[in-house]
């Protein structure tokens, strides 16, 4: 199994942990970022560095007002808690990543589920070894 991962909160809400292939190949006809982009299907990811032990970054698309992208209550609580700051709304997917905005990595499944228990507030005693680690079909109290 390709331990290689990402943690995507989806259009709806739900959490995967989805393989991440890594730096992309400067050859590639997709570009720069073209796993992020196919992630959360957006020629133009946005990106901003979030603080904290693990390097973090989080990806949303940079046209989800154009778009028409419903709001992802659980990725706009998340950015909420993470930011301080009530008037931010994310629409449609989020992905975190490791590394930053200039040097996307991929995390391993043991900082998925860090990530998971630290950021999103799941606790990784529930959290399945399975095929996509885990999928959470409900809101999350942040803290």
């Amino acid at each position: 199994m390709n331990d290689q991962l990402a943690i995507l909160i989806d259009p709806h809400g739900t959490i995967t942990a989805p393989h991440f292939p890594g730096e992309a190949d400067p050859d590639h006809p997709g570009g720069k970022y073209w796993h992020i982009r196919s992630l959360i299907d957006t020629a133009e990811p946005g990106a901003v560095d979030l603080p904290g032990p693990i390097e973090l970054t989080i990806w949303i698309d940079g046209r989800a007002f154009d778009r028409r992208r419903s709001v992802n209550m659980t990725a706009t609580f998340l950015a909420w808690d993470v930011f301080n700051s009530m008037d931010l709304m994310i629409c449609g997917p989020l992905l975190i990543t490791g590394g930053t905005k200039e040097h996307p990595t991929p995390l391993s499944q043991d900082e998925v589920y860090e990530v998971a228990s630290d950021l999103l507030g799941i606790d990784p005693a529930e959290i399945q070894a399975e095929a996509d680690l885990f999928t959470v079909e409900h809101l999350f109290v942040f803290k």
